[in-house]
């Protein structure tokens, strides 16, 4: 496909979705993610979009739509290893915890399993709370500087607020994880550092991460693996098999 017809199809596209997302788009124009960032700057210039973090949208959207987007993303990628991975993790937590869910996409599959029980959660991201609609227990958002792309909080205040907290478990998502040298990543350094803050008062201390983790790089390094009690994954391979004398892996089937 040509440029001036890519350009056509996003812009074609852009009608009939209120944003589009640089990776998803890639891959249905099976283009690299840096061919769509420079279409989305040249249509930018023309001034007939909108750039935002991880996408793009028309002049007339809203940057709620675009969250809203972000949102459904989210939820549609290796929908079936993160619901089996949380329905897994979930039974860790009993009656009476105080649960920190970070702002992951598997924290999104795991807070609808919570809804009956009668626990604390605590978390920063109001993504994770949009995906429910009633809840037993306690829930408390941190306050903070508000970021619209990622509908979290973060910044001083969110971690002033994180100090005050004692956790029994903390449910910990990321963006990668290198087994060669045991280092977990995140995507930016605002969520990393609510990470590290909430890991540091947790009695247990447990990471979350389907297959695709282990297959692409991080940038910001927040954790080692062996920091981490319980490591809940459908991922199996060799590597991790050095991991287990500090952290319990516990490998899923996608299909249950």
């Amino acid at each position: 496909m040509l440029q001036t017809q890519r350009q056509l199809e996003i812009l074609n596209r852009l009608k009939e979705n209120p944003a589009l997302l640089t990776k998803q788009l890639a891959q249905e124009l099976n283009v690299s993610e840096m061919t769509i960032r420079r279409d989305f700057n040249d249509l930018v210039n023309q001034g007939l979009i909108i750039r935002e973090h991880g996408g793009a949208m028309l002049p007339n959207q809203t940057i709620n739509q675009f969250t809203d987007v972000l949102m459904e993303s989210k939820l549609r990628v290796n929908t079936e290893s993160k619901e089996a991975i949380a329905k897994t993790a979930v039974q860790l937590v009993k009656d009476g915890d105080c649960v920190f869910l970070d702002s992951g996409s598997t924290s999104l599959a795991l807070l609808p399993l919570l809804t009956e029980r009668r626990i604390t959660v605590v978390t920063y991201s109001d993504l994770t709370l949009r995906s429910i609609k009633s809840f037993k227990g306690e829930l408390i958002l941190l306050g903070g500087t508000y970021n619209f792309n990622s509908a979290m909080t973060y910044g001083p205040i969110c971690l002033d607020n994180l100090k005050h907290f004692s956790f029994d478990i903390c449910f910990c998502s990321c963006i990668s994880i290198d087994l060669k040298n045991g280092q977990v990543f995140t995507a930016d350094t605002h969520n990393g550092q609510i990470k590290r803050y909430a890991l540091e008062q947790s009695n247990q201390k447990i990471l979350v991460a389907d297959y695709s983790k282990f297959q692409q790089k991080g940038f910001y390094h927040c954790a080692q693996l062996e920091d981490f009690d319980y490591l809940f994954t459908d991922y199996a391979n060799e590597e991790l098999e050095q991991y287990k004398e500090r952290t319990t892996i516990v490998v899923v089937d996608a299909k249950i």
